[in-house]
């Protein structure tokens, strides 16, 4: 099989395995690693790549641009729920442990101490 071919079949498996991700995805971490596996193959398969190309190679080269920049957008996004799921673990966790201690970060400015006796 030609290296372009292979290059675009894999690039089409990555574009249809984030295209079918979904927001509220419970199996996210086996997506990513699908997703890494992927990515590693099809560098390895680029750094193979040399400079001649037909014009039948050229039209797969541009198929694949298009269909990379979409899968950036896809990524960004997917990076983007994942930020925003940890922010929220973190907030969670917070609430949590104000709910256990309440008085854990209490502030001591405005206390007063009388020295009398």
């Amino acid at each position: 099989m030609n290296l372009i071919q292979e290059i675009y079949d894999l690039t089409n498996r990555l574009y249809q395995l984030v295209s079918s991700t979904k927001k509220n995805d419970n199996q996210r971490d086996v997506v990513i690693e699908q997703i890494e596996e992927l990515l590693s193959e099809r560098q390895l398969l680029l750094e193979d790549l040399d400079g001649f190309f037909s014009a039948k190679d050229h039209q797969i080269g541009k198929e694949i641009v298009n269909m990379n920049k979409i899968i950036d957008e896809k990524l960004d996004y997917l990076k983007s729920l994942i930020q925003s799921d940890l922010i929220n673990i973190k907030r969670q966790k917070v609430s949590n442990e104000k709910y256990i201690n309440p008085y854990k970060n209490l502030s001591t400015d405005g206390t007063f101490f009388d020295k009398k006796k």
